[in-house]
C-alpha cells in the first residue's frame, strides 16, 4: 500500500472514531498482501468505490468494539450483533470512507461510494476481485482491549 494512502486511511480512521466518541485509536504497523488476509474479526463493513481510484475498503473489528461504537454514536446502549449496530458501524465506515477521500489529493474527486455492507458471524471470507495492479493493505488499529483493521484494495487509474 503507499505511503500517501496508508497515511489517508491512517488520519481517516483516527479522526472518525474520535468524533464518534470512541477511544483513541493507536495506529500499528500496516500489513499487505498475505499479513492483511489472516487478519480475523467477526464484524466487517465494505465500501466499494469507483473513479480514479477503485476497489474496495473493509473495517474489520469485533462484534463487541462495533457495538460500543454504535453506541458512542448513537447514546445508547446497543447489543452486539444487533440492526443497530449493523447500522452504525455501517454509517461509521461510510464516515471513514468520506474522510479517506477528504485526506487523498490524487485528484478533486478520486472516487464514488456504495452503500455499506455490514457482515457479521464466526465463519465468513470476505473476497475483493483485486488484479496484479491493485494495493492490498491493512492498517490495525489498537484499543484498550483489541486490534481493529481498515483495508484497503484499490488501484489508481
Amino acid at each position: 500500500m503507499d505511503t500517501h494512502l496508508r497515511d489517508a486511511i491512517t488520519k481517516a480512521t483516527v479522526e472518525t472514531i474520535a468524533a464518534l466518541g470512541g477511544e483513541t485509536l493507536v495506529p500499528k504497523e500496516p500489513l499487505d498482501g498475505a499479513g492483511a488476509k489472516s487478519f480475523v474479526a467477526d464484524t466487517s463493513v465494505v465500501i466499494s468505490v469507483v473513479g480514479n481510484i477503485s476497489g474496495a475498503f473493509v473495517l474489520r473489528c469485533s462484534q463487541k468494539y462495533a457495538a460500543e461504537l454504535a453506541g458512542s454514536m448513537l447514546g445508547v446502549e446497543v447489543e452486539p450483533g444487533s440492526e443497530e449496530m449493523k447500522d452504525a458501524i455501517g454509517e461509521v465506515q461510510n464516515m471513514i470512507v468520506g474522510a479517506v477521500k477528504r485526506h487523498l489529493s490524487y485528484s478533486a474527486d478520486p472516487y464514488k461510494m456504495s452503500i455499506p455492507t455490514t457482515i457479521v458471524g464466526s465463519d465468513y471470507t470476505v473476497h475483493v476481485h483485486a488484479s496484479k495492479a491493485t494495493s492490498v493493505g491493512l492498517v490495525p488499529f489498537a484499543t484498550k482491549d483489541e486490534i481493529i483493521g481498515m483495508e484497503a484494495y484499490v488501484e489508481k487509474r
